[in-house]
């Protein structure tokens, strides 16, 4: 590949890779903290009027997102991988640099490249990575989660700042997406299924989310429609799913593909899990994710948690649950640590001094334990990665945020009938906010 991927903020995504927001809006990677703009600076938007992904691939803001990559400038909206780099060797970044740039697409995106290069920013082929996030329909509520992203946490704000406007002026600082009263279907607009009908045959890698993916029902027409193009086989397949629904219809059109990356949401087991995921029940839950694990056409089962304060007492028992899992399979369980930045309440860098020094003293436990799981150099480094953050990361206004994220969690406690010292004792230590 040459020179590219040496550039510090190299990323392949903009050459191969469209992702659509929940609402509409549009960016080239999930992590991104910035929309594709147009040139009033406005998001574009797929929808109903003409907004298309098409109109966004090769729009001035993309062809200069392409530009300041191949320059080594940083780019506005890729904060978090630069920020993952300070504290460890490995970002989404440089994750994508390895998957696509060591792989048999290396060349066709090498040409990519180029062409943009000499062409002020252009790329004159389609996207080879589908992204979609249909709709933020979901059946949980997650703290650390948004209302653009789950219908439920939209309809629990709506109801709740009617009889407590109190709640609004704590959960709001916490949240983005503050949608309108319904999301506009753009997902059933013109634009939107003609682009799918005309990139799906080009399609390398698609990936669904929401919302919960098995729960919304047109990425069901997109797979259908991959099957019917004859390229389900070959294509790889990854969605991220929360396990609390396993639909028969959803594995029978799984079973039209034979590249499956099964990425499993999951923060923590038992209580744990049943608090930080409001609404979800660990058995069945558990009884799921084995059937993804036993699948002969499911070639990655990946866990991804979101590390944050209010988890980092469970990881532990999360961990030691997926060696129990990796002891009865021949399949490598893989686990990608989300770091979470936002809420900023929920970042590791707010927490106080006492509970850094009890979560270092369990990473450490676990870092040294001669586990499977760690054949996988990844799953182990994760854990570094966190140790790091914990030894010597902090956020400036720590104290302030902690007795905010306190305050939250209890706000959210009242009305979904939970107590975060009964789930996580272990935070029992700071409790200094009035019940």
């Amino acid at each position: 590949m040459s020179k590219y991927p040496e550039n510090k903020t190299f990323c392949p995504y903009p050459w191969i890779h469209v992702m659509t927001q929940p609402t509409g809006t549009m960016s080239w990677c999930c992590v991104a903290r910035e929309n594709i703009k147009d040139s009033e600076g406005r998001s574009m938007t797929v929808d109903k009027n003409g907004g298309s992904m098409s109109a966004a691939w090769n729009s001035d803001h993309m062809k200069e997102v392409r530009l300041q990559m191949i320059a080594g400038e940083e780019v506005k909206g890729c904060e978090h991988c630069y920020y993952l780099e300070s504290v460890s060797n490995e970002s989404y970044r440089t994750g994508y640099i390895r998957d696509w740039m060591n792989g048999k697409s290396a060349d066709e995106i090498t040409k990519r490249i180029e062409f943009s290069a000499a062409n002020n920013g252009t790329v004159n082929e389609d996207p080879i990575y589908l992204d979609f996030r249909l709709g933020n329909l979901c059946n949980l509520k997650c703290r650390m989660c948004q209302p653009q992203n789950s219908s439920q946490i939209y309809k629990e704000q709506q109801r709740v700042i009617k009889i407590d406007p109190k709640f609004e002026d704590i959960v709001k600082p916490h949240s983005w997406g503050h949608l309108g009263e319904v999301i506009p279907e753009w997902w059933d607009s013109e634009s939107f299924l003609e682009d799918t009908i005309k990139w799906l045959p080009g399609t390398k890698k698609m990936y669904f989310t929401g919302g919960e993916p098995t729960l919304i029902e047109r990425n069901y027409w997109v797979m259908k429609k991959a099957i019917e193009f004859g390229v389900s086989a070959d294509m790889e397949i990854m969605f991220n799913t929360n396990c609390t629904n396993l639909r028969a219809d959803w594995k029978e059109i799984l079973s039209y593909f034979n590249k499956i990356v099964a990425c499993i949401s999951l923060d923590a087991i038992g209580n744990a899990l049943e608090y930080i995921r409001t609404g979800a029940n660990w058995e069945p839950i558990k009884k799921n994710i084995q059937w993804y694990v036993d699948q002969p056409n499911v070639s990655c089962v990946q866990f991804s948690p979101v590390i944050m304060s209010l988890n980092i007492f469970a990881i532990k028992d999360l961990l030691l649950y997926i060696e129990e899992l990796q002891q009865t399979t021949s399949k490598q369980l893989w686990i990608s640590y989300i770091i979470c930045d936002y809420p900023v309440v929920l970042d590791l860098r707010a927490m106080p001094q006492e509970l850094r020094d009890k979560a270092i003293i369990e990473i450490k436990w676990l870092y040294e334990q001669p586990l499977k799981i760690f054949d996988t150099t990844q799953n182990k480094e994760g854990l570094a990665t966190i140790l790091n953050i914990l030894e010597n990361k902090y956020l400036p206004n720590s104290d302030q945020l902690w007795q905010e994220c306190l305050t939250y969690m209890k706000a959210l406690d009242l009305h979904r009938n939970q107590n975060l010292y009964e789930a996580l004792p272990e935070l029992m230590e700071t409790k200094n906010v009035d019940e």
